[in-house]
């Protein structure tokens, strides 16, 4: 195992692997905002644009995240 030897890197993988996470679901409260309705088109704007933002750096740092990929099409569904 990586980490019994290779501490630095086992925790700069557990860091990623936990940033990626976040931001995804940080993602997913911007997109759940969507969801509820919100009358404002300014303010929807906004959440659509933090979501995106959010979800592509997600697929920055990790390009195989169906998660995130999986947010940006419900964004686009959403527009």
């Amino acid at each position: 195992m990586t980490c019994l030897f290779f501490p630095t890197t086992c925790l700069l993988n557990i860091g990623s692997f936990l940033m990626v996470n976040i931001v995804t679901a940080l993602g997913n409260v911007w997109l759940q905002t969507l969801h509820a309705g919100i009358k404002d088109k300014d303010k929807e704007k906004r959440h659509q644009d933090r979501a995106l933002t959010m979800y592509k750096q997600v697929l920055r740092n990790d390009n195989r995240n169906i998660w995130a990929a999986n947010g940006i099409g419900e964004l686009f569904v959403h527009f």
